[in-house]
């Protein structure tokens, strides 16, 4: 996979912020009773039950970026050939009724559904002449028609958020110098700038209401000093006003996820503990009180997603001398961590299937 846009192994331990480093993948969207979690792996994409049971693998070869659909009944995600690039595929949440909905293209980063499931967007990118890169948003009916993009070569758009009401994308746009957050319409149209600054602003997550949205933005150093000081998760109404840090920006906080609830905000953080760095899972209320520290071990902790009903936290975890990711569980409390045991794998996102209610 080109690029790939969640918290890297580097950031974790390095503790370097750079926008490439922070546009996230999804994470689950829809609230219902917690189904199976797919995830990709070199070999293909398996489902697993979140105890560990019933692991089964759907798909062979170079998959990726396995996400369920907004009713659980279907996984989209991008297979990739060398020579041809990558392409959006979907199947039934069995791995039966596989079929390409877009042509190959160079690159295709990652998959997210409509909340309503009859649409995807996905990540395009490409290599221009001067060796730098550029990437757009793109959108495709779930019949595979309608393939178009959204927004315009000659800049980078990453990490597409769709409202709950499916009416409105936030997204992130270096297209005025630096990243900003940006909405528009679900056809591409009617876009707007919502942040305005020298910082970088990105990974927007809408709130389940669809009248906030959180973010991360960048501290820099100051002072002359390469890189950022740290970043922190804000939180603005849906039309950009109301702008309000949760966090103080002394550490590296990323990724912020709303509950299905809207009564927390997930995230994770890179820091410096002592003289050691770590990265762990953390939440906070969105009015910046109630900050609990989830995780609290040597090994990295990142890319944390809720559980479709919010009793759940599931993360990545990277041990030491282990080239293999982890999927962890925890209770939304902090309380039970545990590893999903056979997911040790080489890919680092996962989705969890939401069920309808009984």
């Amino acid at each position: 996979m080109r690029g790939v846009r969640a918290v890297a192994v580097g950031v974790a331990v390095g503790l370097l912020l750079t926008p490439v480093s922070v546009h996230a993948f999804p994470g689950p969207t829809f609230a219902g009773m917690n189904g199976k979690i797919a995830f990709s792996d070199s070999d293909g994409i398996y489902t697993i039950d979140a105890d560990g049971t019933d692991k089964t693998r759907l798909t062979r070869g170079n998959r990726f970026s396995a996400v369920w659909a907004p009713d659980g009944s279907m996984i989209a995600f991008v297979r990739s050939s060398t020579n041809l690039g990558g392409a959006v595929f979907v199947m039934n949440a069995g791995g039966t009724g596989k079929r390409r909905l877009t042509r190959y293209q160079k690159w295709i980063d990652y998959v997210i559904w409509s909340p309503n499931g009859t649409s995807l967007l996905y990540l395009r990118s490409r290599s221009t002449a001067s060796g730098g890169d550029e990437a757009i948003i793109k959108k495709v009916r779930l019949d595979g028609t309608g393939d178009r993009r959204l927004t315009d070569w000659g800049s980078r758009a990453y990490s597409p958020a769709v409202s709950p009401n499916g009416r409105k994308i936030a997204f992130e746009s270096n297209v005025d110098g630096d990243y900003e957050i940006y909405v528009m319409r679900s056809d591409g149209s009617h876009k707007t700038q919502l942040t305005s600054n020298t910082r970088f602003d990105g990974t927007a997550d809408w709130a389940r209401d669809g009248s906030r949205i959180a973010f991360v933005e960048a501290i820099p150093k100051g002072g002359g000093h390469a890189g950022d000081k740290g970043s922190q998760i804000i939180v603005m109404n849906a039309d950009g006003t109301g702008a309000t840090a949760l966090t103080d920006g002394s550490r590296f906080d990323l990724q912020p996820s709303w509950s299905p609830d809207d009564s927390k905000i997930l995230f994770s953080s890179t820091f410096l503990e002592g003289n050691t760095s770590v990265a762990d899972i953390f939440v906070i209320s969105p009015d910046g009180t109630g900050e609990t520290r989830i995780t609290n071990t040597p090994d990295p902790e990142t890319g944390p997603i809720w559980s479709p009903d919010g009793a759940k936290i599931g993360y990545n975890v990277e041990k030491s001398g282990d080239p293999k990711t982890y999927i962890h569980l925890v209770d939304a409390g902090g309380t039970n961590p545990a590893e999903v045991p056979g997911t040790g794998r080489f890919g680092n996102y996962f989705s969890w299937q939401a069920l309808p209610g009984t």
